[in-house]
């Protein structure tokens, strides 16, 4: 039974919105998607579509090993109807950097705070977020961190990596 309102289609496991999908409220179709995806041996995730994404976009809030790094802003990609994403399709993001609301910085480290271990025990974290602010999800195992687009953010990657690996028992 498809939900009764706007939601996406998407595999637990993916990056760049590969296979993600975007449906209206009651659309069936999705159980076609979600049959593909299955059979490409993937688990699938459904979740409700922010429609804020829509208006404004989102914000990606990137820490390493605990520590803010920098910011994101990604114009919305899924469009109605199941595609572009739909299936195995790349759709590139269109992102720039962005300086962080004070709302959202307070938001992330809420979010933060929440998790069940220590910030610091985190080599990084992505946490998406929409106006208001809300979180629209929380990557902590996430390949895409945009770190082309702030000064040093690779750099900063490298160190905590770096530092994450001489903690570690040898």
């Amino acid at each position: 039974m498809a939900p009764g309102h706007p939601y996406v289609v998407k595999p637990s496991v993916g990056a760049g919105s590969i296979g993600a999908a975007r449906y209206d409220a009651g659309d069936t179709r999705a159980a076609a998607h979600v049959a593909e995806l299955h059979a490409a041996g993937q688990t699938v995730m459904v979740q409700p579509y922010v429609e804020e994404v829509d208006r404004r976009g989102e914000t990606s809030l990137i820490y390493v090993r605990g520590e803010f790094s920098h910011a994101v802003h990604k114009e919305p990609i899924l469009a109605r109807g199941g595609s572009p994403a739909a299936g195995s399709l790349y759709v590139e993001e269109q992102m720039s950097p962005v300086e962080a609301a004070d709302q959202e910085h307070l938001l992330g480290e809420r979010v933060l705070a929440a998790l069940p271990f220590a910030r610091e025990e985190l080599l990084y974290a992505r946490i998406d977020v929409v106006p208001g602010p809300k979180v629209l999800e929380v990557e902590l195992t996430e390949p895409s961190l945009f770190i082309g687009y702030a000064d040093g953010a690779a750099e900063r990657l490298a160190a905590a990596i770096a530092a994450t690996a001489r903690a570690e028992p040898g």
